[in-house]
């Protein structure tokens, strides 16, 4: 090959080598991104040796060259154009936001189009959430009050929420073992949005009087500082009667003596209500005490003093009834006195 030839040849392979070397391309791709409704968002795009226009389509659809974006009030492009960064950004995020957005740069100087997707999610916080249950009776208080070795379920209701809310149950502020727990989820008749429905069954003991059981939505849109809004909660008041009275007090007396008699009841809730009996007859003479019990529910103490009566020849039988009246339930404790003749 003569040399001018060779070197015309060699020229052209550099030039192609360098057009090559400087082929406009992507430095930086937009990602999937996912915003909270409300929040901002910024699709990162950047651009190498860019030869074309750019613009960015959202689900197809061409925004235009100019970085103001016209007609996005919500949307621009920003960053230094000269350095080939053209981020998109929107602000205030709806619904609406959501899909599939690309940036793409325009064929020039026998360079080829380029362009990348990325989707963006918009994130929904949960409507509400509430607990309930079909087996709490009614109470002013508000308090979830259910009775003793009780099968009851609790349901938390997250509503509105996209995606689904997960559930996180707690017991006076401890997780509870999410094993137990049964979750469905379907959709919302809010558009787009999805309803969760969790429960969880046990069976009631005093241990759970006073109790505070909470449901917690868990969702990628609720930050911790703000968990408190998506929690609901009830303490649990579980009736049950006392299983055990007793009674002590004098053990032998004289027609005429004063018989001092004293009874306590275990845990109540509500607190029992004591009567005494000497033999079949009520005595309206004495004093209650209601306290806390450590176990749960309330303790009522009681002391009673009333006369042997004349003529009595036989032992008596005191007897100290506790009536829990919210179960209909009553236990009795009772205790003879010697009667001594002379």
């Amino acid at each position: 090959m003569p040399l001018a030839n060779l070197g015309q040849a060699y020229s052209s392979v550099l030039s192609y080598v360098t057009v090559l070397g400087q082929q406009q391309r992507f430095r930086v791709r937009p990602f999937n991104t996912s915003v909270i409704e409300g929040e901002s968002a910024t699709l990162r795009c950047e651009v190498d040796h860019q030869a074309g226009r750019l613009q960015w389509a959202k689900d197809g659809f061409a925004m235009g060259y100019s970085r103001s974006l016209p007609g996005y009030h919500r949307y621009r492009v920003v960053g230094d154009a000269d350095l080939g960064v053209h981020d998109l950004e929107l602000t205030n995020a709806t619904l609406e936001d959501e899909g599939r957005f690309q940036c793409q740069v325009s064929p020039d100087g026998g360079q080829p189009a380029i362009r990348v997707d990325a989707y963006l999610t918009v994130l929904l916080k949960p409507v509400s959430v509430r607990l309930r249950s079909h087996h709490w009776l009614p109470v002013p208080s508000g308090l979830m009050q259910v009775r003793h070795d009780q099968n009851i379920t609790l349901e938390c209701d997250v509503t509105g929420a996209k995606p689904a809310s997960g559930v996180l149950w707690r017991r006076n502020g401890v997780d509870l073992d999410q094993e137990s727990v049964h979750e469905v989820m379907h959709t919302s008749s809010l558009r787009r949005r999805s309803n969760t429905t969790s429960a969880i069954s046990f069976r009631a003991t005093s241990a759970d009087d006073g109790v505070d059981i909470s449901c917690l939505a868990q969702h990628p849109a609720v930050a911790e500082a703000e968990q408190r809004r998506y929690t609901a909660s009830h303490t649990l008041s579980v009736l049950f009667g006392p299983e055990r009275v007793r009674v002590w007090g004098t053990t032998e007396a004289k027609e005429g003596d004063t018989v001092h008699m004293s009874c306590v009841t275990s845990g109540s809730n509500p607190p029992a209500n004591i009567t005494w009996f000497l033999d079949s007859h009520p005595v309206a003479q004495a004093s209650h005490i209601v306290r806390l019990a450590a176990a749960g529910g309330w303790t009522t103490a009681s002391n009673m003093s009333t006369v042997v009566p004349p003529g009595t020849r036989r032992d008596l039988q005191v007897s100290c009834r506790a009536s829990n009246r919210a179960l209909d339930v009553t236990e009795v404790g009772s205790a003879a006195v010697s009667v001594l003749c002379e």
